[in-house]
C-alpha cells in the first residue's frame, strides 16, 4: 500500500445546537416523526453486504458462474480501519464536517459490495483499495462541503501514488456501480432527528442538550470505524449512540 500523506495536528469540531434540523423550522413532532419513517424506509435500499465475510483464505474473483478462480485476498479490517483514520485526519486539517468521512466509508463500503470488476480488483489489491477510498472520500466532499478539495491536491496528498486520471476514472466507477444513488440517510442525520424528540424539560437545558448531541455524534464516528457496523441500519447505530450517550450522563 503506498504512503499516502497524513496530518497530526488537527482537532475535531463538534455541532452546534443551532445546527439542529428542526431549531428553527418550526416541524412538529409529528411531522418529525413522519420524516424519520420516510428516513428508516430510504436506508433499507442503501444497505451494503459483509463483502470481507468467508475471505479468510480466498476469495472468488468475477462471476462464479462462468469463473472459478480464487486469489489471495489483499484487503482485511485493518486496511479499512487505516484510511478511515486518514479521512479522518485530512476532515479535521481541511476544516471539513466529520459526518463525510462516514459517508464517504459508506460509499466504499457499497461500492465494495456491489460486485463490479472495479470492486473486486479493489478488494484483491492494496493500491487499488487505497484509491477507492480516497476516491470515495473525495465523492463525499464534493457533494456535501462548501469547499471543495482538488483532484489535484488528491492527487498530490497520495504522493504521487496516483494520477489525477486515475482518480477520476475512480469516481466513474464509484458512480456506475451505486447507480449515482448518493444521498442515503445517515446515522448523523438519525441522531439530530431523533434528538428533535427530546422532552421540551430538557430542551430547555442547553448544556446537557450539547453534551448529549456531541456524545452522540462521537459514537457515531467511531462507528463509522468498526467495519461489523458496516453493513447496520445507520437508524439502528443513531438509535443506540443516543442511548450510550444517556447511559454516560445517566439519563432516564
Amino acid at each position: 500500500m503506498c504512503s499516502i500523506t497524513t496530518t497530526s495536528d488537527a482537532s475535531s469540531s463538534t455541532s452546534e445546537i443551532g445546527e439542529f434540523f428542526f431549531s428553527s423550522s418550526g416541524i412538529s413532532p409529528e411531522e418529525a416523526v413522519e420524516r424519520i419513517k420516510v428516513m428508516r424506509r430510504q436506508e433499507e435500499s442503501f444497505l451494503c453486504t459483509d463483502y470481507l465475510s468467508g475471505c479468510g483464505d480466498a476469495i472468488q474473483c468475477g462471476n462464479e458462474t462462468t469463473s472459478q478462480t480464487t486469489v489471495r485476498p489483499a484487503i482485511d479490517v485493518g486496511c479499512r480501519t487505516k484510511m478511515c483514520e486518514w479521512c479522518y485526519q485530512i476532515a479535521d486539517f481541511c476544516k471539513y464536517q466529520r459526518e463525510s468521512v462516514g459517508i464517504g466509508m459508506h460509499y466504499l463500503d457499497r461500492f465494495l459490495s456491489s460486485g463490479s470488476e472495479a470492486a473486486n480488483m479493489a478488494l484483491t489489491n492494496k493500491k487499488v483499495y487505497q484509491l477507492a477510498a480516497m476516491t470515495a472520500f473525495y465523492i463525499a466532499i464534493k457533494l456535501f462541503e462548501p469547499s471543495q478539495i482538488e483532484v489535484k491536491t488528491l492527487s498530490e496528498l497520495s504522493r504521487g501514488c496516483y494520477s489525477v486520471e486515475e482518480i477520476t476514472e475512480m469516481e466513474a466507477e464509484f458512480l456506475r456501480a451505486l447507480s449515482w444513488r448518493m444521498h442515503a440517510p445517515s446515522s448523523v442525520a438519525f441522531v439530530h432527528h431523533y434528538l428533535s424528540l427530546i422532552p421540551a424539560y430538557l430542551a430547555h437545558d442547553k448544556v446537557a442538550l450539547q453534551l448529549m448531541l456531541d456524545v452522540s455524534l462521537y459514537q457515531t464516528e467511531l462507528a463509522v470505524g468498526e467495519y461489523d457496523l458496516a453493513s447496520a441500519r445507520p437508524s439502528v447505530i443513531a438509535f443506540a449512540s443516543i442511548v450510550n450517550a444517556m447511559n454516560i450522563f445517566g439519563t432516564r
